[in-house]
């Protein structure tokens, strides 16, 4: 399997990608009669235009565990923010849009000081204590507050890189947006579902870039 997406990575797919100008955030512009706050997104894991850990990375074929990582907006949420949406998209695919990795809704309330600790959004893996606390590999995480959607690939959580092998280094963009009015999404939305809710919400954003690459 791994030679046959090295095969296509080098030849067939070479130089294919979606492109950012298909990402969410290039299709929810900023607005100009709203002059947007800048959010500063970062990492314990990475540091922007550097290349991610492999655990972060997709355990299938790439060798990774698949742990979503820690994400901070080091207090720069705007004021007046009902909710945060964190998403991570992969512009370098070789397919119509990016890949959407992970979506996640957060109440301002609850998430506006609070960083995403390593791991919270693996919601594929979340069992449930005696105590019903919500456990992933031995960390119980909070979700109050904390609404997932569906990514490209791999449902309701977090995907993490998966490059085609031989397609070259990829980028992963965390974008983060802050938004003046709560969106209603339902549980588990979609891309389009979310997309469409932003639109003419958004009084903030941030962004952090990372790398992989599967040789």
């Amino acid at each position: 399997m791994l030679s046959f997406m090295r095969f296509l990575g080098t030849t067939v797919l070479s130089g294919r990608h979606s492109g950012e100008e298909k990402s969410i955030s290039n299709l929810v512009p900023p607005r100009e009669e709203q002059k947007e706050v800048e959010i500063k997104l970062t990492s314990d894991g990475f540091l922007h235009e550097e290349f991610m850990p492999k655990k972060y990375a997709s355990s299938k074929h790439h060798g990774g565990d698949n742990i979503s990582p820690h994400i901070s907006w080091n207090g720069t949420i705007p004021d007046g923010t009902k909710e945060i949406v964190l998403i991570m998209e992969d512009p370098s695919a070789p397919l119509w849009f990016p890949i959407l990795h992970v979506a996640t809704v957060l109440s301002s309330d609850i998430w506006k000081d609070k960083d995403l600790p390593e791991g919270i959004l693996n919601y594929d893996q979340v069992k449930k204590d005696s105590n019903g606390c919500n456990i992933i590999e031995g960390k119980s995480f909070d979700y109050t507050g904390l609404l997932m959607g569906k990514n490209t690939i791999r449902g309701q959580t977090y995907g993490g890189p998966g490059p085609l092998p031989g397609h070259g280094p990829h980028r992963y963009v965390f974008t983060c947006f802050a938004l003046s009015e709560k969106t209603a999404l339902p549980d588990n939305f979609n891309r389009d579902q979310l997309i469409q809710v932003l639109n003419g919400k958004i009084i903030g954003r941030g962004r952090l870039d990372g790398f992989y690459e599967m040789k």
